[in-house]
């Protein structure tokens, strides 16, 4: 269903248009877009991507632990739901990311979910890391390349979120 739009105005949820948030970011992070579920991902790619996906869950995971109330202490629902939509959110690029992978070595994606169980993500993403993917082309699109500067950010990231949360949550 077409939906009208006055002269000039960009409608970002009209079919064949993206924000320009979405557009900035890509440009400046390509291969680490948050809304996709289709294409192939490199090893490089994931380990990248996995790593930095990671950091942010332990993070989130450790900043929730450490804030969390003393346990003679009742634990709110409020504080439960945080944690747990904190946890969701830092997880979804890792399922996303995992899922890209996973068709790069011609499986189904649904094996992502797997990401989402503790203890059970570490493993998989060591699996999916070591894996070498297909070399042809699946019916998941072509692999993808990565800039010379995508590879010297996505590693500033994940050095600043760990320097950031032990800068914050120092004693």
């Amino acid at each position: 269903m077409h939906r009208p739009t006055a002269p000039g105005f960009h409608d970002p949820v009209a079919p064949g248009h993206s924000s320009p948030q979405a557009f900035e970011l890509r440009r400046v992070l390509p291969g680490y877009w948050f809304d996709s579920l289709a294409g192939r991902e490199s090893r490089l790619d994931f380990c990248l991507n996995a790593t930095l996906a990671l950091s942010f869950y332990y993070a989130a995971l450790w900043a929730t632990t450490i804030t969390a109330p003393a346990l003679e202490d009742a634990l709110t629902i409020k504080a439960g739901l945080l944690g747990l939509w904190w946890v969701v959110i830092s997880l979804q690029p890792l399922v996303l990311h995992g899922t890209r992978r996973l068709h790069d070595l011609g499986q189904a994606g649904l094996w992502s979910l797997m990401l989402l169980v503790p203890g059970a993500n570490l493993l998989l993403t060591v699996v999916l890391a070591m894996q070498p993917g297909e070399s042809s082309d699946t019916e998941h699109d072509e692999r993808g390349s990565t800039s010379g500067a995508v590879l010297v950010l996505k590693p500033l990231l994940i050095l600043a979120t760990w320097v950031g949360f032990f800068y914050v949550f120092r004693q």
